[in-house]
């Protein structure tokens, strides 16, 4: 190999499929082509052009497949990210929901049992006036018993 040839063929190494495509249309398009091959050689290379022209699409496909399965899974991870969210939300606020819930039944409670208190404590008072007003007839019959009593003394 020559130098100049060498260095060409490195540059077609350090190409991409695209490039590569370009790089031999541009070749087959020159009018010097004729001068240096064949029609045979020029088939050839055409050949070639049409297999790389195949593979640059199959290339395009399989871009747009990974490019599409990419997608997918960004959408998945979205939505999974969504309803760990969603399911987070619900469970706050079902805990709140819960938490409101035991807050009213202990106030209900409490007002219950402050209700019971009230009613014992009504009870007990007039449970006590009974008691007193018992205690206070129990001594004015006494008194008047003992009034009656020294009434008769006296008159005898």
């Amino acid at each position: 190999r020559t130098p100049a040839v060498h260095t060409y063929a490195d540059q077609l190494d350090q190409m991409n499929l695209a490039q590569q495509t370009a790089e031999l249309e541009h070749f087959l398009t020159s009018p010097a082509l004729t001068e240096v091959a064949d029609v045979t050689e020029i088939s050839l290379l055409q050949q070639e052009l049409t297999r790389m022209h195949e593979r640059l699409r199959e290339q395009e496909v399989a871009a747009a497949h990974v490019l599409r399965e990419q997608e997918v899974a960004a959408a998945h991870m979205e939505a999974s990210y969504a309803l760990e969210a969603a399911v987070e939300k619900a469970q706050e606020e079902a805990a709140t929901e819960a938490w409101r819930a035991a807050a009213d039944a202990q106030a209900r409670a409490i007002e219950e049992a402050v209700a019971v208190a009230r009613e014992e404590a009504y009870a007990e008072a007039m449970e006590a006036q009974h008691q007193t007003v018992l205690v206070a007839q129990a001594k004015a019959m006494q008194a008047a018993q003992e009034q009656a009593a020294a009434s008769e003394a006296a008159a005898e």
